[in-house]
């Protein structure tokens, strides 16, 4: 395996958040998308693989 490969980055980053808020953001026009991205940010880099997914 290569050095520096992380699973769970690779699933759950800021693009993948990005992406999804974009998608709430055209579902519901009241979604606030930069505070969904502000917030899952700010937890995300703690979290293991399966912390992410749960």
């Amino acid at each position: 395996m290569a050095q520096g490969f992380s699973l769970k980055d690779q699933l759950f980053n800021l693009e993948k958040t990005r992406y999804l808020a974009g998608l709430f953001a055209s579902a519901d026009a009241g979604f606030d998308a930069h505070r969904f991205e502000a917030q899952v940010m700010a937890e995300l880099s703690s979290l293991e693989l399966k912390q992410r997914i749960t």
